[in-house]
């Protein structure tokens, strides 16, 4: 679908994380091996954003964001020129980002990433919008001002993390 556009047209995202029958992997081997087969696939020497898909309890931040961070200084000899920027600072991947990670999860990514947390894939529709109900019903006695997610819509608004909305219709 992608062949033809200019790769500077394209902003390209993709997620690693859950393994069939294991649940989830973000083993660095994992992460970096899923980015190379990503690109083998896409046709295309980098992605601009790479999430991990759902989040795991027990992953280890630290091993997590060294595997970003070999990601990030990779690949290098793209055309990145119209991004302003060289070729010698890109890699495999521009920018990373989690799903549906609650606040204090993000916050113990962020603690050993060198980069910050772009973007946080959330589940978010009309008929699915507790984090923006919680914020509303702040002190009632509603079960809507259950705060079951961390406050992330604050989290991610005062850490400039974009929420990406999955499931919008």
């Amino acid at each position: 679908a992608i062949a033809g556009i200019p790769r500077d047209k394209l902003i390209i995202q993709t997620k690693c994380g859950i393994v069939p029958g294991k649940r989830y992997d973000f083993s660095a081997e994992h992460i970096l091996n899923s980015v190379d087969e990503s690109l083998k696939r896409l046709g295309v020497d980098y992605v601009d954003a790479l999430l991990l898909h759902r989040p795991d309890a027990l992953m280890d931040p630290v091993e997590v964001a060294e595997a970003f961070s070999r990601l990030k200084a990779a690949g290098m000899g793209c055309n990145a020129l119209s991004w302003g920027i060289s070729t010698e600072e890109r890699g495999k991947v521009l920018n990373f980002g989690v799903s549906n990670q609650n606040s204090m999860q993000m916050q113990l990514l962020q603690k050993y990433m060198p980069m910050p947390i772009c973007a946080n894939q959330l589940q978010l529709s009309i008929t699915n919008c507790t984090m923006i109900s919680a914020g509303i019903n702040v002190n009632t006695a509603f079960d809507a001002a259950v705060d079951r997610d961390g406050s992330v819509l604050d989290y991610c608004r005062l850490n400039d993390i974009t929420i990406q909305p999955w499931s919008p219709f």
